[in-house]
């Protein structure tokens, strides 16, 4: 009886380079992490109606992984205690009367096998008589450069930029159009998955600058539930997708202000470091294929 001939992986180049050091920090115990540069990210834009009309003095938050070891600050987390100090992990925009809010963070690190991504979402202020703000949005960005196999609308399309100090940045620009289709057409964007991870804090007061950690008393924490979390769907039943997947997002780029930081921006354009863990990325590849490098390298 003939043997089965052993499984062969197949990898790109790239995916080795990653595989093989990701070995090499799990081989390398005690081992020196090498310096990563994160460079700061802005993102702006406005939040519009289907008539392209802004909606003032609304909210926009996010919340997204570390850019390095591509975990939330969550007690839900892999490694809740793992939390970055110089880092906010999530934060709040308040609107311009012309519907303009702007961010800034750094790109975020893959989270397990899910591409890089930005959860958001928009709430207006609380009607009179209401003790809450009332969410109208909730979706989710990802970034052309990776490659994402997602609707044109809904990637990122990111620029750099430096300041007059040399400082780099990456800059970019996508609207979020409140609209009451359910956004498979027309302008409106569609809602996504909340995901497991939104914060378990009330962080309405944090700020949109997640470069820089809130230094206030800490804020309340909410009460954490057993329920899976849930999306409000705008006026229609299409839209709703797992975490896992993506759908469709229209959202219009303001040309004229591709390729400006505001000022705002300016004085936060500015390089920082941070370990950046092998670890972090075996933690983002499959087991099979780190025991298969191993074994090859091993024979």
């Amino acid at each position: 009886m003939s043997s089965l001939p052993s499984p062969t992986l197949v990898m790109s180049p790239r995916h080795l380079i990653l595989a093989l050091g990701a070995l090499v920090g799990i081989l390398s115990v005690g081992a020196t992490p090498v310096a990563a540069e994160r460079i700061p990210l802005i993102v702006s834009g406005k939040v519009l109606d289907e008539e392209n009309d802004p909606i003032p003095r609304s909210f926009v938050q996010i919340w997204q992984t570390h850019p390095v070891s591509g975990l939330y600050d969550h007690p839900n987390s892999a490694d809740p205690n793992n939390v970055d100090p110089a880092f906010q992990y999530y934060g709040t925009a308040a609107v311009e009367e012309d519907g303009s809010f702007e961010f800034v963070t750094y790109k975020p690190a893959p989270f397990t096998y899910r591409p890089p991504h930005i959860h958001f979402k928009v709430w207006l202020p609380a009607e009179e008589g209401a003790e809450s703000k009332d969410n109208i949005l909730t979706s989710q960005f990802y970034f052309r450069e990776e490659g994402t196999r997602a609707d044109d609308r809904l990637l990122l399309d990111l620029e750099e930029i430096s300041d007059v100090d040399g400082n780099a940045a990456l800059i970019v620009n996508k609207n979020i159009v409140i609209g009451s289709s359910d956004g498979s057409s027309g302008s409106a964007t569609p809602s996504q998955a909340e995901g497991p991870f939104y914060p378990v804090v009330d962080f309405f007061d944090i700020g949109s600058d997640l470069t820089k950690v809130a230094t206030d008393d800490a804020p309340d924490v909410v009460d954490v539930v057993d329920e899976p979390p849930t999306t409000i769907s705008i006026g229609g039943g299409g839209g709703m997708k797992e975490e896992g997947e993506t759908v469709n997002i229209v959202a219009e780029d303001g040309a004229e202000t591709v390729g400006r930081a505001s000022d705002k921006s300016a004085s936060l354009l500015q390089e920082s470091t941070s370990s950046s863990s092998p670890a972090a990325i075996a933690s983002v590849l499959p087991l099979s294929m780190l025991l298969c490098i191993a074994s090859n390298l091993l024979r």
